[in-house]
């Protein structure tokens, strides 16, 4: 994060990055089993299912919400490659898309 602006845009920008990583997070505490899982003395419990808007395995685009993302910014965001191919800055973080890799 930037030393250079102000306290409250450093917040943002933290998390709106931090948001952006829950589902795979979400995804990888199911794969591993760890969600719901007994530990000593704790009572019994069962993780609660993903919403079933939203697609776990293959996340939509932020953008249109049909297809997949398969294509990722230098910055680190993704959208679908047909919302994608026109941006020269990145919707989320206004950043200059120097580079755009297709994920297919």
């Amino acid at each position: 994060m930037s030393k250079n602006t102000n306290q409250p845009k450093r917040e943002t920008e933290f998390a709106l990055n931090a948001l952006m990583e829950i589902p795979s997070q979400y995804q990888a505490t199911i794969e591993l089993k760890l969600l719901g899982a007994l530990t000593g003395n704790s009572p019994g419990t069962v993780p609660l299912p993903p919403p079933f808007a939203y697609n776990y395995k293959v996340s939509v685009c932020p953008i249109c919400l049909t297809r997949p993302k398969d294509l990722a910014f230098g910055c680190g965001h993704q959208t679908c490659c047909e919302c994608g191919v026109e941006l020269s800055y990145c919707p989320f973080c206004g950043n200059l898309i120097q580079t755009k890799i297709v994920l297919r």
